[in-house]
């Protein structure tokens, strides 16, 4: 299943299943994404201009959670 599907889920389901790190996940992109007028969302310049400075992204074939490669 994909994974992005997978953790919808399991917030859909109220969030109880998630791991740690799903979680940590979260936490950190609700950190740089707000909600346009519409309902749609989109970046928050200024958390992620500051956020972008402290992180490294896994490359983009590596799992967002743990970075290892696929």
């Amino acid at each position: 299943m994909d994974k992005s599907r997978d953790l919808f889920i399991k917030i859909s389901n109220g969030g109880r299943e998630l791991t740690d790190d799903e979680a940590e996940l979260i936490l950190e992109l609700l950190s740089v994404v707000k909600l346009d007028e519409q309902g749609n969302f989109m970046l928050d310049e200024k958390r992620h201009e500051k956020h972008r400075r402290g992180i490294v992204a896994p490359p983009p074939d590596s799992c967002l959670s743990c970075g290892r490669p696929f």
